[in-house]
């Protein structure tokens, strides 16, 4: 399949016939001719009030694209299986976009559990979720429920099941193989709260709980070429002497967590009263990134000018709502921050509207360095794959913006460099 060359995008034309082998490939064409078969009525897709497109199928076994300067190209070969992105005008396979190593910024390792074992985990403690439709509506997000504070109450259900060391060590193992062996994830960075977890298994010590979390770990990484390094978060419904506490928690375990973060309701907790801790943090080696900006609430973006300026924050968690001020997409753009931005996330707590929507590509074109991400893949449904796809036929996103993209995250990430680059190499 060959695709032509200098074609802005007008819509997108989804080729579909159970008679031929291949399947889902997809052309995007603008200021074009197409040679249709006589009396075929094609329209291109059309955009809901929510900005999605609604879809259109066509059965034909050939189509003919002709560019402005009349260069034309078949497109459509019946006997390929193989299966292609194409969109704003650029196109690559699904092959191309697999191989490529990834880096995983923003992973919360309690709720990136794998389904299968969640599942596995709720009929063990007597929740009665055999049938996949209550598992579902028990533990999964798969539809936007309206408001970040909803969704975030949700996460409790299946922190309460992980409740014993080796259930927890068998999580952080197999978030991992499934990162590696799903996205060809080489760098991945995991986070969590203690106090979280904690919360509700008071049996389990906070040095036990960070060890079944690095015994997992460490099994992974002797299991596939990746390296993984982990993130302590602070919440922000917790009082700062509390967070105090697991400041100094990360400090002395530092040869377990690379960073601190701070995380939970941004709308009703303001991120001053932690300036501090992560000032303190900071001086004492440790990464910063703090979860700022991500509500769809006016003025919540001052939140990213905080975390840059008083807590010294490397990267921001999620921070899409920068689009809403200039001067915070500037000093995104002049203090290279990246953002660790999350789409269907995004998409499900209410932060944008929709895929198309989300400011994504309007940050990374004014020169922000976005970095794609999963948030909390287990309960959320995607993975990092599926992320990548969704921004290329959402956002146009073309192969040498994911490489940026991808690079951005490399060189962003907490991990020592010789790690990272031991993982990096280690599959090729």
């Amino acid at each position: 399949m060959r695709c032509v060359s200098r074609i802005r995008v007008l819509g997108y034309v989804h080729i579909k016939d159970e008679k031929l082998p291949f399947h889902e490939a997809a052309v995007c064409f603008s200021d074009a001719r197409l040679t249709m078969p006589d009396g075929f009525n094609f329209r291109t897709h059309q955009l809901d009030a929510r900005g999605k497109f609604i879809g259109q199928e066509i059965g034909i076994r050939s189509l003919f694209v002709f560019d402005v300067h009349r260069h034309g190209t078949k497109v459509g070969n019946c006997r390929q299986r193989t299966t292609y992105l194409c969109a704003m005008g650029h196109s690559f396979s699904q092959a191309a976009l697999d191989a490529l190593p990834k880096v995983e910024l923003h992973c919360h390792l309690e709720l990136a559990v794998r389904q299968s074992t969640l599942q596995e985990f709720a009929l063990t403690r007597g929740y009665a979720v055999q049938a996949s439709q209550d598992f579902a509506d028990a533990f999964l997000i798969q539809a936007p429920m309206g408001e970040l504070p909803s969704v975030l109450h949700k996460f409790l259900n299946t922190r309460d099941l992980l409740d014993s060391t080796a259930w927890i060590e068998r999580v952080a193992f197999e978030v991992c193989e499934d990162m590696f062996k799903k996205s060809n994830v080489r760098i991945l960075e995991l986070r969590y709260a203690p106090s979280f977890l904690l919360d509700k298994h008071g049996h389990i010590s906070a040095d036990e709980l960070q060890e079944a979390i690095q015994r997992g770990v460490a099994k992974a990484e002797a299991t596939y070429p990746m390296a993984v390094g982990l993130i302590c978060i602070l919440q922000r419904t917790k009082s700062v002497e509390t967070n105090a506490n697991w400041v100094d928690f990360a400090i002395n375990h530092r040869n377990g967590f690379l960073a601190l973060d701070l995380a939970d309701n941004e709308v009703d907790f303001d991120p001053e009263p932690f300036i501090p801790l992560f000032q303190r943090a900071k001086a004492n080696g440790l990464g910063i990134t703090v979860h700022a900006g991500e509500p769809l609430v006016a003025g919540i973006s001052k939140n990213i000018r905080t975390a840059i300026e008083a807590m010294g924050a490397d990267r921001i968690g999620h921070g899409l709502q920068a689009i809403e001020d200039p001067e915070v997409v500037q000093l995104l753009q002049t203090t290279n921050t990246p953002l660790e931005l999350c789409l269907t996330s995004n998409w499900l707590t209410g932060a944008c509207p929709s895929f198309a929507a989300h400011p994504f590509k309007r940050l990374y074109d004014a020169g922000v360095k976005t970095t794609i991400n999963t948030d909390d893949p287990g309960i959320m449904c995607t993975d990092l794959r599926l992320e990548f796809q969704r921004l290329a036929e959402h956002q146009g996103m073309s192969l040498t913006e994911f490489q940026n993209c991808i690079n951005w995250a490399y060189e962003a990430s907490f991990i020592p460099e010789e790690k990272k680059q031991a993982a990096w190499n280690g599959g090729t």
